[in-house]
C-alpha cells in the first residue's frame, strides 16, 4: 500500500518497524498520511499540532479525541511509548517542544525527530544534548535525517516547567504609549519590534473604523496598539500558530486590553464581515521556504470582508510584488509611508 508522503515522512515509513504496536504522538506533522502508515504496523496515534492548518487536515484522518491544537500536549492523553517530532527551524522553539515532550514520555520510550536538513535537522543532536538527552542517527533520505533520542538515556527527568518560564517580555513606545510585548519560541520577531511592523503601527489612526482585524498577529503589537489607540473599537487577531495566538493573549492582558483572538490557515476562516480595517505584516515564509499564497488570497478576498470604503493596510519588503495584485482587487491604492526596504500600502474600495 502507498501514502501520500512529505520527505521526512518518508523517511520515517523506511523504519516503521520501530512503531509496531506502540501509543505514538505525532508532533506538527504537515497533514499527510503518515498516520496511516502507522496503523499498518499496529500503532495508535495521537496529533498535536501548533499550526492550525495541519490541526485541520489530522482532524480528518484521525478521531478529534486523538487530535490537539495548541502549546501543549493534553495530560488526559496520558504516557507515550514513542514520539515523531517535525523539526522546527527555531532552536528555542526546538528546546521547549522537547522539555515539554519528556512529561508525556514513558521512562522506556523513544522521541524520535525528523526534518530535512536544510531545515534545522542538523541542530537536532546538539539541542537533544543540552537537556541531557543522548542521540542516535537514525537514517538520512531524501535530504532529510532521521534521530532517535531514547529517554532511558536521562540521567534524571527533569522536572515540569511552566509555558510562562520560556516567555520573554519587553516594551517599546509608542506615541505617548508604552507598549509591553509578551513573546514565545516561534513566534515572529520574539525578541524585539521587527522594522517592518514598526512603520506600520506608525499608521495607526482613526481612519481604521470601529472593527478591524489583525492578520497573522505574531505577538500581538498591532492588535495591542489598534485596541490602545481606540478603546471603543473591536479588535480581531488571528494567525495560525498556537504559540503566536497565546503571545498575543499574553501581550493584551499586560496592557490590561482585550480583543477577540482565534486560528486561521488563511483567509477564508476569517469568521468576520462588515470589517472596517485589515491591518497585516503578511507572513511569506513556511518554515525555510518562501510561500506568498496566503497574502494573495487575503488580498483578492479582503474586499468581501470590508465595508464599503472599508481599508487593508499591508506593510511589506519593497521586494515582495504585491502592488499589481491590491491594484486589482481595490478601487485604490496608495504608498503611507516607506523606507528603504518596506512600503505601508493603503488599498481601498468604494
Amino acid at each position: 500500500m502507498s501514502f501520500s508522503l512529505i520527505d521526512a515522512s518518508q523517511v520515517l515509513e523506511r523504519n516503521l518497524s520501530v512503531f509496531q504496536n506502540v501509543k505514538c504522538l505525532i508532533v506538527n506533522n504537515p497533514g499527510d498520511q503518515l498516520s496511516a502508515a502507522l496503523d499498518t504496523v499496529g500503532a495508535t496515534s495521537h496529533s498535536f499540532s501548533y499550526h492550525f492548518g495541519y490541526h485541520q487536515q489530522h482532524c480528518q484522518q484521525l478521531p478529534e479525541s486523538h487530535c490537539h491544537f495548541g502549546t501543549e500536549v493534553p495530560e488526559h492523553w496520558g504516557q507515550f511509548d514513542a514520539v515523531i517530532l517535525y523539526w522546527p527551524k527555531e532552536k528555542p522553539l526546538a528546546t521547549l517542544l522537547l522539555e515539554q515532550l519528556l512529561q508525556c514520555c514513558h521512562d522506556s520510550a523513544v522521541i524520535y525527530c525528523v526534518g530535512g536538513n536544510k531545515e534545522g535537522i542538523k541542530s537536532a543532536a546538539a539541542v537533544a544534548k543540552k537537556i541531557g538527552l543522548r542521540s542516535n542517527k537514525l537514517d538520512a533520505a531524501r535530504h532529510c535525517s532521521l534521530y532517535a533520542l531514547p529517554l532511558a538515556s536521562l540521567a534524571n527527568k527533569p522536572a515540569s516547567k511552566p509555558l510562562s518560564s520560556y516567555q520573554k517580555q519587553f516594551a517599546i513606545e509608542w506615541r505617548d504609549h508604552v507598549i509591553e510585548l509578551v513573546t514565545l519560541p516561534g513566534v515572529f520577531s520574539a525578541n524585539h519590534l521587527d522594522a517592518g511592523t514598526e512603520l506600520l503601527i506608525a499608521e495607526v489612526n482613526d481612519e481604521l473604523g470601529s472593527k478591524t482585524l489583525d492578520f497573522g498577529c505574531g505577538c500581538g503589537v498591532v492588535s495591542t496598539v489598534m485596541a490602545k489607540q481606540n478603546s471603543q473599537r473591536q479588535v480581531y487577531a488571528v494567525d495560525v500558530n498556537a504559540f503566536a495566538l497565546l503571545a498575543t493573549e499574553l501581550t493584551l492582558a499586560a496592557n490590561q486590553l482585550s480583543a477577540m483572538v482565534y486560528p486561521v490557515t488563511g483567509v477564508n476562516d476569517i469568521s468576520q464581515r462588515q470589517l472596517t480595517a485589515i491591518v497585516t505584516n503578511p507572513p511569506f515564509h513556511q518554515g525555510v521556504k518562501t510561500h506568498y499564497q496566503v497574502t494573495e488570497d487575503l488580498i483578492a478576498k479582503a474586499p468581501q470582508l470590508l465595508v464599503s470604503k472599508g481599508q487593508l493596510l499591508l506593510v511589506a519588503n519593497r521586494f515582495l510584488q504585491y502592488p499589481d495584485l491590491l491594484e486589482k482587487a481595490f478601487t485604490s491604492t496608495n504608498r503611507r509611508s516607506e523606507t528603504s526596504k518596506f512600503v505601508v500600502y493603503q488599498s481601498r474600495s468604494c
